[in-house]
């Protein structure tokens, strides 16, 4: 979405992106990690990381796999 805002004059792009951001906690090894993402990302469970979220902690660690 492209607007334009009277107020300051400049044009503010927006887009939207249906993602869940879902901490699936902390793993004793990276295959471990990697095992349970990809079972998570064949059910839908889509990750994107930006440069304004580069963390997962960055969300509320009381997102649970139940709020899906």
């Amino acid at each position: 979405m492209l607007a334009y805002s009277s107020s300051t004059g400049k044009y503010q792009a927006s887009l939207h992106i249906p993602v869940k951001f879902v901490f699936l906690g902390e793993y004793k090894s990276y295959k471990e990690a990697e095992m349970d993402k990809k079972q998570l990302l064949e059910t839908n469970v889509v990750y994107v990381k930006t440069k304004q979220c580069q963390h997962f902690d960055a969300f509320s660690h009381d997102l649970s796999l139940n709020a899906l």
